[in-house]
């Protein structure tokens, strides 16, 4: 009995820091949600010797990507206004390279897209994408060549990224370690001025 009621008077003497702990491992967890970005394009080229495609308004851009994540939520591309673009749209289509499957089909205003920036497209999660070779057809709807979009382009890639929803176990730690320290820190602060 007196060994039952030990442990609940330690119980309550660190009842603040489980609570505490508790609530960092929460925050640690939903910090830890990013956008893992996988690049299809060489980054070690110089940026001056980006091209862009110009407005493609009679044709579809292909894409082939291979794709390192188990699954896929979007795409990023650089791209570029033109003229007025207003009442233009993108739209993406995600195929299986081999057996020409419609995995996925998106369309976005280009009023969303900021200025010679990564434009993004995200959409609804594609699962089993590890190690499979993706081709991603861009083409604008409502564009002529004197209002669109170019996308950039480098040696004939354009220049982009796939995005991966996941957690991150790296950030997490960090996270719960630093939310943690500074925990113990300001409890050792609070008992050094009490």
């Amino acid at each position: 009995m007196e060994i039952q009621g030990k442990y609940v008077k330690n119980m309550r003497k660190y009842k603040g820091t489980i609570i505490v702990v508790i609530v960092c491992v929460i925050f640690a967890y939903l910090y830890a949600h990013i956008d893992k970005k996988e690049y299809f394009y060489n980054r070690t080229v110089d940026v001056g010797k980006y091209i862009n495609t110009g407005v493609i308004c009679e044709k579809k851009l292909t894409q082939d990507v291979y794709s390192t994540e188990k699954s896929l939520d979007g795409i990023q591309v650089k791209t570029q206004n033109v003229g007025d673009c207003t009442n233009i749209k993108i739209k993406v289509t995600i195929l299986d390279k081999k057996t020409k499957q419609n995995l996925r089909q998106k369309e976005i205003s280009v009023s969303d897209f900021e200025n010679d920036k990564f434009a993004t497209i995200k959409f609804k999660k594609i699962t089993n994408c590890k190690n499979r070779m993706l081709q991603l057809l861009i083409e604008e709807i409502g564009a002529d060549y004197g209002n669109g979009v170019t996308f950039y382009q480098e040696n004939g890639n354009l220049i982009g990224r796939l995005i991966s929803r996941k957690i991150d176990m790296e950030t997490m730690i960090v996270s719960f370690s630093l939310c943690l320290y500074l925990y113990l820190f300001f409890k050792w602060l609070y008992g050094m001025f009490k």
